[in-house]
């Protein structure tokens, strides 16, 4: 069974990307700095201004310009660093032993395969599979554009063999 499905460098996917590969960093971040910005709130109402409490203000400022840094910011020069390659379509074609990427760009169509064993790592969310080939180098399938199957076909195809390097995040 054949299963087609597309996918796009726009800048929510690369942002979607971006923050399914960290996981629940951005979150801890924030709660770390909230939790350390409301121990010193709350040393400050009670009357203490002990060396604790600026020290956890000296830490918290920090991680939290971080973790905003981080969560906002670099997905958006991510995108930015595509070059031409932003906003590309590429179209999916999952087969029993391998799947077909083709690409247009600026009229130029490119086509390749891969099996599903040169996969290196799988993050699948509730809406993409994020298909990594290298640490850095991944495919975005919309899950929305699925045709000829379910995405519980695609996972069928592409978890076998991966173990822990597939990720299901929801």
């Amino acid at each position: 069974m054949n299963i087609k499905a597309s996918g796009k460098t726009d800048q929510k996917t690369v942002k979607a990307m971006f923050h399914a590969g960290m996981g629940k960093l951005s979150l801890i971040g924030f709660l770390l700095s909230g939790l350390m910005i409301g121990f010193f709130i709350y040393e400050s109402v009670r009357g203490g201004s002990g060396p604790y409490s600026a020290f956890w203000l000296v830490i918290a400022l920090p991680l939290l310009a971080l973790t905003v840094f981080v969560h906002f910011f670099i997905p958006k020069l991510a995108y930015d660093r595509l070059g031409n390659y932003r906003d590309c379509r590429y179209d999916y074609e999952f087969r029993d032993e391998l799947f077909t990427i083709r690409s247009s760009l600026e009229g130029e169509d490119a086509v390749g395969s891969r099996s599903y064993d040169s996969v290196a790592r799988v993050i699948e969310t509730s809406e993409y599979f994020f298909i990594y080939q290298t640490a850095n180098n991944a495919l975005a399938v919309d899950k929305s554009t699925i045709e000829g199957g379910t995405a519980e076909d695609i996972r069928a195809k592409l978890a076998p063999g991966l173990g822990k390097s597939y990720v299901l995040r929801k």
